[in-house]
């Protein structure tokens, strides 16, 4: 199917800048420094949606008033209404759903663009820094204090900045230099270059082209080990459903038998998940540094405590055994689990099948093999077991694609 562009013109500008802000009120550190910025943006979403009438799916009310239903019956029991939380994440929800109903079936287009610019502009910062260190001491002591801001009312502080990208490196923590790209950290950025990755492989039918290497060498750049797994995952499974035996026979065991060697020779990968399952596995990690595991530890407790319907997203209530003091031991990474703790496990479980909707009706309406969405939604789990994604507004978007049209209306016609 051709790949629809549109002219220069206005209404191609404001969609592009609806999916940069969108992206960048999920991870830039400069725009999400403060909560009260993200009212920018969803002001301007609103504007944009009245002004091209458009109007509320009936999918998008369901999950709404589903949704609804969950924060009503968690303020009853809990008798607590944590007014600025709630208000907080109703804004990013209208907000992703704006976002996505303007651009329409450009979103994943747009998108991919937009990444493929950043990688390249990271790549700009991160190279010389690598080669001259200098360079980088230039880039944090004279350009950063221009950009970088104080975290309001939290236990984050967030590394130099220039907006376009972070300094974030890890100089002097990881025994690899790291691109953080403009996301907070190089685990982040990992993520969202493989949902581009993704994006791209749905609508251009293959892996390697320009834009995917670019998405493949940023993804090596940040040294994440959530981020070499799921890539690793992407093309073995590229190589099991594609067709060509000479891939599976010869390709297949040769890209088994590499990913096996990098994993028990890259210490970023094998000793750092050890690592940290041995320190979720053993002892009492009541007071233990959280990692990805330990997160997924505590927060079980939560889920099974509340199954149904959550705890919410308020500090007050999810945090009071450590007497409402906010320090390191609020730290949660566990994207999966942590979602699952705020809304239940009826909620999470629609929320993860709706991602998956997106991903089935973009392959539909590219006529692209339909198994694949099977593999962007695991993609997305992996890469969500160590960040906290899933309360952004671009994933949210991203699991309302799947339910405005033309998407909502693809029919599988093979």
């Amino acid at each position: 199917m051709q790949t629809k562009f549109y002219s220069i013109t206005e209404s191609k500008f404001i969609d592009y800048l609806l999916i940069f802000l969108i992206i960048a009120f999920s991870g830039f550190p400069f725009f999400t420094s403060n909560s009260y910025y993200i009212l920018i943006p969803f002001i301007f979403s609103l504007y944009i949606f009245l002004n091209r009438r458009q109007k509320f799916t009936k999918g998008f009310l369901k999950v709404f008033f589903f949704l609804s239903i969950i924060i009503v019956a968690q303020i009853i029991f809990s008798n607590f209404f944590p007014v600025e939380t709630t208000i907080s994440f109703y804004i990013r929800f209208l907000y992703a759903y704006f976002t996505v109903k303007i651009v329409n079936e450009n979103f994943d287009i747009i998108y991919v663009n937009i990444l493929y610019y950043l990688t390249i502009i990271s790549f700009v910062f991160f190279i010389p820094s690598f080669i001259f260190p200098s360079f980088e001491q230039f880039l944090i002591t004279e350009l950063s204090p221009l950009f970088t801001q104080t975290r309001l009312y939290s236990i984050y502080e967030y590394t130099p900045n220039i907006i376009l990208y972070n300094i974030n490196t890890g100089q002097g923590t990881w025994e690899f230099f790291r691109n953080s790209g403009p996301f907070w950290e190089p685990g982040a950025f990992s993520g969202f270059l493989l949902l581009a990755l993704l994006f791209n492989i749905i609508r251009e039918n293959k892996v390697y082209t320009k834009k995917n290497i670019i998405f493949i060498l940023g993804i090596l750049s940040t040294f994440s080990s959530s981020g070499y797994i799921a890539l690793g995952s992407v093309f073995l499974t590229f190589m099991v459903l594609n067709k060509g035996l000479f891939r599976k026979i010869i390709l297949l065991p040769s890209l088994i038998i590499l990913f096996w060697i990098a994993y028990f020779n890259l210490t970023f990968l094998n000793e750092k998940i050890d690592y940290q399952y041995l320190a979720a596995s053993e002892g009492d990690v009541t007071y233990t540094q959280r990692n990805r595991f330990i997160s997924a530890y505590l927060d079980m407790q939560d889920i099974l405590a509340n199954p149904i319907l959550g705890i919410g997203r308020s500090y007050e209530i999810r945090y009071s055994v450590y007497g409402g003091i906010r320090t390191d031991l609020e730290h949660r990474n566990n994207g999966i689990t942590d979602f699952a703790v705020k809304f239940g496990l009826p909620f999470t479980i629609l929320y993860f099948f709706l991602i998956y909707n997106s991903f089935n009706k973009l392959c539909i309406y590219t006529n692209y093999m339909r198994r694949f969405a099977l593999l962007a939604l695991i993609i997305v789990l992996i890469i969500g077991f160590s960040e906290t994604y899933f309360s952004k507004p671009f994933f949210i978007a991203l699991s309302f694609l799947g339910l405005i049209p033309p998407f909502s209306s693809s029919t599988n016609k093979k």
